[in-house]
């Protein structure tokens, strides 16, 4: 069972929610195919992108969010911009997500990478 939930509009924490993670699937191939309503909006640059809000079961925040424009599916996951924490939410969030890190294509420059390769080792 994944451990996440949506969350409304309306129950979200305003931040400066900074891309951590990326991934070349679909957002709902990630989200393992879950009840999940999308916004969309337009984004200078970019085109048409689809976007969620998420909560972990231990209130972490994150978004998804789904480039429709390129050829291939790109998936980025958002968090607070933090480089303090960044590494443990995106913990959270994998884990959350039953997603290995091994299945990123890019991870911020502020991520550990090795803590995260030995964290995720751990709980395997």
């Amino acid at each position: 069972m994944l451990n996440f939930r949506q969350i409304k509009k309306d129950e979200w924490q305003e931040g400066d929610f900074r891309p951590t993670a990326m991934i070349h699937r679909p957002s709902l191939d990630i989200l393992r195919n879950q009840d999940v309503i999308f916004e969309e909006s337009e984004e200078e640059g970019v085109g048409r992108v689809k976007f969620a809000r998420f909560k972990t079961s231990n209130n972490k925040p994150f978004l998804i969010i789904e480039y429709l424009e390129p050829q291939l599916p790109i998936t980025y996951i958002l968090t607070l911009n933090n480089s303090l924490i960044m590494t443990n939410e995106l913990l959270s969030i994998l884990e959350a997500l039953d997603l290995s890190y091994t299945e990123l294509d890019w991870v911020n420059e502020d991520i550990d990478i090795e803590r995260l390769s030995d964290k995720q080792s751990k709980h395997a």
